[in-house]
């Protein structure tokens, strides 16, 4: 009787250090898990900011080369203004002097 005591007795505390250190490890394994996604999100959310970036930076550059050319143009349209001043001037002054001869 002792001699099945003692071997179910045995077989319990075994059972139960093995449940004990089994828990553990899948607590730590869990816990490792956890980690790996969250490393595993922040490099993806890290990409998305730097593809953000790219982005951003693209769109400046393509803003600053369409401002120059706006710059561009409405130097030109300027100079041509200025043109158009010019001659209509002339224009006039050659009418009144065809007109008085």
């Amino acid at each position: 009787m002792i001699e099945a005591l003692i071997t179910i007795l045995t077989g319990f505390f075994a059972s139960l250090v093995t449940w004990f250190f089994a828990r553990r490890k899948s607590l730590a394994e869990a816990k490792s898990q956890e980690i790996d996604n969250a490393v595993k999100n922040a490099d993806y959310y890290q990409k998305l900011v730097d593809d953000w970036v790219e982005r951003y930076q693209k769109i400046v550059a393509e803003l600053d080369r369409a401002s120059e050319i706006i710059k561009a143009k409405d130097f030109q349209i300027n100079e041509l203004m200025d043109s158009i001043n010019h001659l209509t001037d002339e224009l006039k002054k050659y009418k009144q002097l065809k007109g008085k001869s």
